[in-house]
């Protein structure tokens, strides 16, 4: 090989070196933002949660059957179109605390889910009546 010949082979080297660098930093970049991103939009659903629809809002009556957990809540929940993400609902009760009573429950898709667990966590009040 000539002189010439190696020197454009080092070059044609240290460019495309270069270049596979700059490709892997920008990927390295663009997955860390959309991790950035996607992390703080679960959190802030998790934190401090948005109803389904804006005000009035649409009445859903939904019954959550005698032992049932909170995933099985979530998906009624979710079935209904009262929440949108059954993970989110599942963190949020489970970070917060709260248990699900079963009965029959009216929600609106203006409720927020952190609105709704307040409710599902309210043990239901006996409305028997006495003859």
């Amino acid at each position: 090989m000539s002189h010439r010949t190696r020197e454009i082979n080092r070059i044609t080297t240290t460019i495309i070196t270069v270049s596979l660098k700059l490709i892997i930093f920008a990927l390295v970049l663009l997955i860390l933002y959309q991790g950035a991103t996607r992390g703080y939009a679960f959190g802030h659903e998790v934190f401090a949660p948005t109803p389904v629809s804006p005000e009035p809002g649409v009445e859903i009556s939904v019954e959550i059957p005698e032992g049932a957990d909170v995933s099985e809540a979530a998906g009624i929940l979710k079935e209904a179109g009262l929440i949108e993400d059954t993970l989110i609902f599942q963190l949020q009760a489970w970070f917060y605390e709260y248990e699900i009573y079963p009965g029959s429950y009216t929600f609106s898709t203006a409720m927020d889910s952190m609105e709704m667990l307040q409710m599902l966590n309210e043990e239901p009040k006996e409305t028997s009546e006495e003859s």
